[in-house]
């Protein structure tokens, strides 16, 4: 951290790269966020020239996380805003530990902003440029070296996707704080009703990218379940089998509605942006996975997933700046589109990445540098270039030994948990203390980012291998979601998160398919055990335990 006491978050960069990151993850990946904000920084005339430390994407001990009080820094350079309206857009809520700094001069500033003005107003030919990066071909050479090389060269397409990707979304993160500010007013602490009301506004959006991924799955699993061949195909081969019946003429429409459906979505994943993490067109077993949860609930019927009606208070339009809030409504829906757009994009370019080192991995292996593909991941950008070039053996042997002690490492360093917020070092959380978050009737208070109420059972889940458990009508409780969760977004009842905003991916599926979602609780998935009772309540922001389960995770009968 620049400054002992700066403060930090997992919020949004959590959701990105949940856990524990590889070395490559950290020099490409999160690199280009950090090249991307100080690219726009420099574009903006708050900094001149890029500098080589990374001061507001920041790693400790394998995680990620962003550096409130750097984004403060920042916005008192250019627009003056408080850092209270920052914590909201990233975290969902207001940060007291992160001090506003003192503002430059309107003078200074305003230049600053219209620049800034421009940046953002420049969306449609930012996502028109950034699909030109999605879609040229990844680099890749007649060897290590060439590959390297190549790969070097073009990692500023990579840093300038981030940086493009940061301007549009930042539309859409600075579109909630500036709703709330008109509801609550600038200077007070939004209301969890205040908070319900944005939710409403940004609920309708049409034609988001993220919702087709759910929307597209069903379609595929309906047509399965129809065809008795692919019906059977699903049942009886291994994921390899599948894969393969899928792309053979034999597998018919499924087969042409499967490899469309890889078409538009193969590049996601979960944990999308990791670089390690491969996607669904390199390995579709989760998409087999989604699939076959979906063809075995439609074997019992259609899932009922048991929603109920939304509460009166927060359809209450009478409130203040709801003119201004109706005016603002498809601008905010624009924002959002544009941000699954966005960030859809990135991670194609991201996946162009991902192939070409996965090609540098291969020939690392082949010429005796790596002891296995997957090693490639464990070593940064800068030190796989010298290991390239590199013709001594008993250095190229050091190179291997150290990407094997780090693949080691990770495995301790994802079995860490960090808060959501800290201020300097950040330290490993030991536990959760029960005073710290909820009511003293032990209700659960977050965000509420998607209107509605649901009851069901609890199912708590922390793998996608876990989520294959969730039955129809059950409230899947998380600690974050990313786009490799959707797929069971078309079966639950309701959303519970530990983090995430109105404008997480999360929240924007979630109001697109009806889902009462309450985010930001901070201690949902310590609270809740699967098989309780719990009631959503995504009008307040409230979840509580109705009645306690088993105790062993079986549902009580």
């Amino acid at each position: 951290l620049p400054h002992e006491d700066d403060v930090w978050t997992r919020c949004n960069v959590g959701e990105m790269m949940p856990g524990a990151v590889s070395p490559l993850t950290f020099s490409t990946c999160a690199r280009g966020i950090e090249m991307g904000w100080q690219d726009n920084a420099i574009a903006i005339g708050v900094q001149e020239e890029r500098v080589p430390r990374q001061s507001y994407v920041v790693m400790f001990l394998g995680h990620l996380f962003i550096n409130l009080s750097e984004g403060a820094r920042f916005s008192a350079q250019v627009t003056g805003a408080s850092a209270d309206q920052q914590s909201l857009a990233i975290c969902g809520r207001i940060v007291p530990e992160v001090l506003d700094p003192v503002p430059a001069s309107w003078r200074v500033r305003l230049p600053r902003i219209l620049r800034q003005l421009r940046q953002l107003m420049a969306v449609k030919r930012n996502i028109r440029r950034l699909e030109f990066l999605a879609e040229k071909s990844p680099a890749v050479g007649s060897d290590a070296s060439a590959t390297w090389s190549a790969i070097d060269e073009a990692l500023e397409e990579l840093y300038e996707a981030y940086a493009l990707h940061l301007q549009v979304s930042s539309v859409a993160g600075a579109m909630a704080p500036i709703l709330l500010g008109i509801r609550a007013g600038q200077n007070a602490e939004p209301s969890l009703e205040d908070h319900a009301r944005v939710a409403a506004v940004l609920a309708g959006a049409e034609d988001v990218e993220s919702a087709d991924i759910v929307a597209g799955l069903e379609s595929l699993a309906d047509l399965i379940v129809s065809d008795s061949a692919a019906t059977n195909a699903f049942a009886e081969m291994d994921p390899h089998g599948l894969a393969a019946w899928l792309q053979a003429e034999e597998s018919g429409g499924v087969g042409q509605a499967y490899r469309a459906y890889l078409q538009k979505h193969g590049h996601r994943s979960v944990r999308e942006l990791d670089i390690r993490q491969p996607e669904w067109a390199q390995d579709p077993q989760p998409v087999f996975q989604a699939l076959a949860h979906q063809i075995r609930l439609r074997s019992g019927g259609a899932p009922d997933r048991g929603l109920e009606g939304t509460r009166d208070s927060p359809d209450d339009h009478s409130g203040r700046g709801e003119r201004v809030l109706r005016f603002l409504t498809p601008w905010a829906h624009r924002a959002v589109r544009n941000r699954e757009r966005a960030k859809s994009l990135l991670v194609a370019t991201t996946v162009r990445f991902k192939k070409a080192y996965r090609q540098l991995a291969s020939q690392l292996v082949e010429e005796g540098g790596l002891p296995d593909e997957d090693a490639v991941f464990f070593l940064l950008h800068e030190e796989l270039g010298k290991l390239a070039s590199d013709s001594n053996s008993d250095s190229r042997s050091e190179w291997a030994k150290r990407a094997v002690e780090r693949r080691e490492a990770l495995g301790y360093h994802e079995t860490l948990d960090f808060a959501d917020v800290g201020q300097g070092v950040p330290q490993p959380e030991e536990g959760f203390s029960e005073s710290e978050e909820g009511d003293s009737d032990g209700r659960i208070v977050g965000k509420p980012v998607s209107r509605g109420i649901a009851e069901g059972r609890a199912r708590v889940v922390q793998t996608l291998d876990e989520a294959q458990a969730i039955q129809p009508g059950e409230i899947l409780i998380a600690r974050i979601t990313d786009v490799g969760w959707t797929p069971f977004f078309g079966v639950i009842s309701g959303l519970v998160t530990d983090l995430g905003s109105a404008v997480s991916h999360g929240a924007v599926v979630a109001r697109e398919y009806g889902l009462p979602a309450v985010l930001n609780t901070r201690s949902g998935t310590q609270r809740i055990r699967t098989g309780d009772l719990v009631r959503v309540d995504g009008d307040r922001g409230w979840v509580d335990i109705v009645e306690p389960g088993s105790g062993d995770g079986s549902q009580p009968g």
